[in-house]
């Protein structure tokens, strides 16, 4: 194997596997994978050791990294909802603060209790 490798599926036996093998097939896509040789023996002796085929390891390894993206993209979503939020709120503050004499302390509902 030199630095590349392609996906591909075996059915093995019953009309259940082979049945099984083309749902399996219908839902999959197929690429070609081409990576150095020196990483490709690193991927090798780490499917080895893992006990399952370097092509199982890369689709592995490529789902992991699309989980962490997805949820990457998620907290960057969140940290910008929350960005605004704060935008906003020291906008009111600003606005409602803006005249003479006002207690901030009844902006906040969790405002510590007045001794």
């Amino acid at each position: 194997m030199r630095g590349s490798c392609r996906a591909t599926a075996k059915a093995v036996g019953t009309a259940t596997s082979l049945s099984r093998w083309r749902i399996w097939r219908d839902r999959m896509s197929s690429y070609t994978v081409q990576i150095d040789t020196k990483l490709a023996e690193r991927l090798e002796q780490a499917a080895r050791a893992a006990k399952i085929s370097s092509t199982d390891l890369i689709a592995e390894c490529i789902a992991q990294h699309l989980d962490i993206t997805i949820r990457h993209l998620a907290l960057v979503e969140r940290l910008e909802a929350v960005d605004q939020g704060l935008l906003e709120l020291a906008s009111f503050v600003g606005e409602a603060t803006a005249g003479s004499n006002v207690d901030v302390s009844s902006l906040c509902r969790y405002a510590p209790p007045k001794a």
